[in-house]
């Protein structure tokens, strides 16, 4: 049975807001970073193989789902960086991540901002190399 948390995190770009959280499964923690236009209920169909051996930890982005919705301009650096404040709060840094479509994106530049962020990140879908054209 899924797990629902809200954390609070603190960075330059969106100030103070509320991070969605869903748990799942046990074991060491593994990350899961939704895409663009949606929020972690997208992996609900995925929980139940990985969640047998990991403690699945899937948040909402700000924006999106059940975190806030900030009115601030949500760029890459804003999202990534959210990210990284996420994985801290979640007290769960070096974790490796799943990042999905913008997720991957998203994850690629949070592990270039802070290199201790992410242990490792297994990208699905979404663009190889962050690039400022992106």
């Amino acid at each position: 049975m899924p797990r629902d948390a809200t954390f609070a995190i603190t960075t330059e770009g969106l100030g103070k807001v509320d991070i969605a959280v869903r748990e799942y499964g046990s074991g060491p923690p593994l990350v899961l970073v939704h895409g663009l236009m949606t929020a972690g209920y997208s992996f609900r169909y995925v929980l139940d193989l990985p969640g047998a051996r990991h403690r699945l930890l899937i948040p909402d982005l700000p924006g999106a789902g059940h975190s806030d919705h900030p009115d601030v301009y949500l760029g890459p650096d804003v999202l990534a960086r959210s990210i990284i404040a996420t994985i801290d709060a979640l007290g769960v840094r070096g974790a490796p991540v799943i990042g999905n479509s913008m997720g991957g994106y998203l994850c690629m530049r949070a592990a270039l901002i802070d290199v201790g962020a992410i242990g490792r990140l297994v990208n699905l879908h979404s663009p190889g190399v962050p690039t400022a054209r992106m």
